[in-house]
């Protein structure tokens, strides 16, 4: 198949989204206080116990507690395109000597013992379970991308062992695994009210994102990068008070809120 991207394999089309294929799955816990080495052997080498499973991606949603490394847990902040809208990406599919991972080619994961662009991947890269590609092939499917706590996630095939990747690409990756996030209020507001920010994304600022994230993404390029932390900080304000809109039923005022958030960020990142 010919897909649309240059020769290193990135999307030419800005428009396309950039997440995990909806055929990736991950470790939920079902009980906070499950050992890291329990459920990473529930989740992926067949252990029995109920204290964790494997799910797709899809099933994910604010509020889950998901296996982030070997070693740890995370909270799900929100889930992107959890609900399938049809919309499909391309995606480099790295298939490993112990499973299967497909992401699009800018999305973040372990490669060489360092975290780089899935197109960067190569036959014979080592991923961060220390088992080697053995062949990358391309495809379009449709696509889901849940945001942790932490910025990271063990993701994995239907079967198979998972490696470690980001929950997000290239452009906000120093910023969802940087100290900053703990301290917002969407990541507070996440925690304490997970359906409320769950339904507030999907409903109101997902086709919003959806619009807007290639031009933030040039322009926090661009950007100085005092004037990108301003840029968070007001966007942080904005989204909080767009979800308690949200709440109290004002759902087109929300999206409307969020989407002049959006316009006066872009206007100030330009300056």
């Amino acid at each position: 198949p010919t897909y649309s991207t240059d020769d290193d394999g990135n999307d030419k089309d800005d428009k396309e989204e950039k997440c995990f294929s909806r055929n990736t799955h991950a470790c939920r816990l079902l009980t906070p206080e499950t050992s890291a080495q329990e459920a990473y052997t529930q989740c992926f080498l067949g252990g029995g116990g109920g204290e964790a499973e494997r799910v797709p991606m899809s099933h994910l949603h604010a509020g889950d507690i998901v296996m982030s490394s070997v070693d740890a847990h995370a909270r799900v902040i929100v889930n992107q395109h959890r609900l399938d809208d049809g919309t499909v990406s391309h995606l480099v599919n790295l298939k490993h000597t112990r499973g299967l991972l497909e992401l699009t080619p800018d999305h973040m994961l372990v490669i060489d013992g360092e975290f780089a662009p899935a197109r960067d991947a190569r036959v014979g890269s080592t991923l961060s379970n220390g088992e080697t590609i053995e062949a990358i092939t391309h495809d379009r499917t449709s696509i889901v991308n849940p945001i942790t706590s932490t910025g990271t996630i063990l993701a994995a095939g239907p079967a198979g062992e998972p490696v470690l990747a980001a929950t997000g690409n290239e452009w906000l990756f120093d910023v969802m695994l940087s100290a900053y996030p703990q301290y917002t209020l969407s990541y507070t507001l996440a925690r304490l009210l997970p359906l409320s920010v769950q339904a507030y994304y999907d409903q109101a600022l997902e086709p919003l994102f959806t619009a807007a994230v290639p031009t933030l993404a040039k322009l926090k390029e661009a950007a100085p990068k005092p004037l990108v932390g301003l840029t968070l900080v007001a966007s942080d304000v904005a989204l909080a008070s767009g979800l308690g809109i949200f709440s109290l039923g004002f759902k087109g005022a929300a999206s409307l809120a969020a989407a002049l958030a959006v316009t006066a960020v872009c206007r100030i990142a330009r300056k």
